[in-house]
């Protein structure tokens, strides 16, 4: 679904965020 895809978006979004935290 719409929502289902979202969520995953989102969830890497927030995953792809932290690694950048990490690495700098």
């Amino acid at each position: 679904t719409v929502f289902a895809t979202l969520i995953f978006v989102v969830a890497s979004y927030m995953l792809f965020k932290s690694a950048s935290a990490l690495l700098a």
